[in-house]
């Protein structure tokens, strides 16, 4: 398992929390680095030699301000978060054609 995380707690009030996904190119399973930034700053990075294939199995969710399915991390699911997500916005660049 990876696992990118701060090494400070959040402070309180207005965040903004950015995940980059640096994939290594075309075609499936490649790797990828990941970058963790809070207001714009990189608190983390990790480097994936693999990335998933293919898709995941139909019964994971997909879910934002809790874990539902299966965790991603060391906690019991459901695990709700306590705050306020004012934004979600999700980017993605065409793939590349290497």
């Amino acid at each position: 398992m990876t696992t990118i995380s701060g090494r400070e707690p959040l402070a309180p009030g207005r965040v903004r929390l950015d995940v980059q996904f640096a994939y290594d190119g075309c075609g499936e399973g490649k790797g990828a680095t990941v970058t963790l930034l809070v207001n714009g700053d990189t608190v983390d990075r990790a480097r994936l030699e693999r990335t998933v294939p293919k898709i995941y199995t139909y019964d994971e969710t997909f879910d934002v301000g809790q874990d539902s399915a299966t965790a991603v991390g060391p906690y019991a699911a459901p695990f709700p978060f306590g705050g306020t997500i004012e934004r979600v916005e999700i980017k993605a660049d065409p793939p590349s054609v290497d």
